[in-house]
């Protein structure tokens, strides 16, 4: 496999009389992701009446592995800013947006086979598409002398988020043909998904004698 990628990206930061301070970042990256799948075919069981009982040996054991060759081009755009003001010497508010997009990795669009060390058999897709999140935060950080505390609130929605989702077990106990070598089966998926919830963060420094 062989991914070849061009990015190009802009930032600024600015200050305001008001007290508001404004982060935003832009990227622009253009993919190119070169890989290859190897299918196998039985092509043994179209010719049993053709020949009769002395070859029922050998349907479905005549395999013709046919690799394909494929070429994906991804284009994506990512947006984020950061909004953030002062309440007063040791609060401050802060507001992050973003929308930002993710091309399908080489091994979630070409894996096919064992991946070991997770004791799994997974399978990727050469359909994906790239990820699409729209995150929104709400921060409120305190800050007096060597102690610091945060929390922060978010909502993120992502349109095509990819997963590997394992097989069941009913799946796994009906491969008759090709149990994996005893690994279990997984295969890259998307689906949209939604992910809420809150952080917090507190820590201080301390002196210790020497």
């Amino acid at each position: 496999n062989k991914s070849d990628e061009i990015t190009a990206g802009y930032y600024f930061s600015r200050d305001f009389a008001s007290g508001l301070h404004v982060d935003f970042g832009a990227r622009f990256d253009q993919v190119k992701r070169r890989g290859s799948l190897t299918e196998h075919e039985d092509h043994g069981e179209d010719h049993d009446e053709d020949h009769g009982d002395d070859h029922d040996e050998e349907a479905g054991h005549d395999e013709a592995a046919e690799t394909q060759q494929y070429k994906l081009d991804f284009s994506t755009a990512s947006f984020a800013a950061t909004l953030s003001k002062p309440l007063s010497d040791n609060l401050e508010l802060s507001l992050g947006l973003a929308q930002v997009e993710r091309t399908p990795s080489a091994v979630e669009l070409f894996i096919n086979g064992p991946h070991l060390a997770a004791q799994r058999f997974e399978v990727g897709d050469v359909s994906l598409e790239p990820e699409q999140a729209r995150n929104v935060e709400l921060s409120l950080a305190y800050e007096r002398g060597s102690v610091f505390s945060k929390v922060s609130l978010f909502n993120n929605q992502i349109t095509d988020y990819i997963y590997l989702r394992d097989e069941s077990e009913a799946e796994h106990d009906g491969e008759h043909d090709d149990d994996h070598g005893g690994l279990i089966k997984a295969n890259y998926l998307q689906q949209n998904a939604q992910f809420v919830g809150y952080e917090s963060v507190s820590y201080t420094h301390l002196t210790l004698p020497t």
